[in-house]
C-alpha cells in the first residue's frame, strides 16, 4: 500500500478507536503511527507495526472479512462460503469496518 494512504489510514484509525492506539506513536522515518516497539522484560527489542497493519490483525488477520457478506449459491464449489468480492480492500471499507468495530465497542461498554 502507498505510504501515503497508509499515513493517512492509520491517523484516522486511531482517532476512531482511541482505545485500541492510546499508545500510537510516530514513526520518525515513516511519519507513519506506529505501535510496539519498545523493550521487553529481558531488554530485547520488540517489532513495531504501523495502526494499519496492527489494525488488520485486530481483525482476526483480515478486515475484508470482517462484517456481512453474500454467500456463494447453491451448486457452486463454494456453496455457503461468504463471497467477498462484495467488499473490496478500499480505504472506505477499512473505515467502515473500524467504525463498525467502534460503535460494538461502545455498545458493550453501555451494556
Amino acid at each position: 500500500m502507498n505510504h501515503r494512504i497508509e499515513k493517512k489510514l492509520s491517523k484516522r484509525i486511531a482517532q476512531i478507536l482511541p482505545n485500541e492506539f492510546k499508545d500510537a506513536w510516530v514513526c520518525d522515518e515513516t511519519g507513519c503511527l506506529h505501535v510496539g516497539g519498545g523493550l521487553d522484560y529481558w531488554g530485547e527489542g520488540q517489532d513495531a507495526h504501523s495502526v494499519l497493519a496492527s489494525f488488520a490483525s485486530l481483525c482476526g488477520g483480515g478486515y475484508e472479512w470482517y462484517g456481512i457478506f453474500g454467500f456463494y449459491p447453491e451448486g457452486h464449489a463454494f456453496e455457503h462460503y461468504p463471497y467477498p468480492d462484495q467488499k473490496r480492500k478500499t480505504g472506505k471499507r477499512i473505515i467502515e469496518v473500524a467504525q463498525l468495530i467502534a460503535s460494538s465497542e461502545l455498545s458493550k461498554a453501555t451494556n
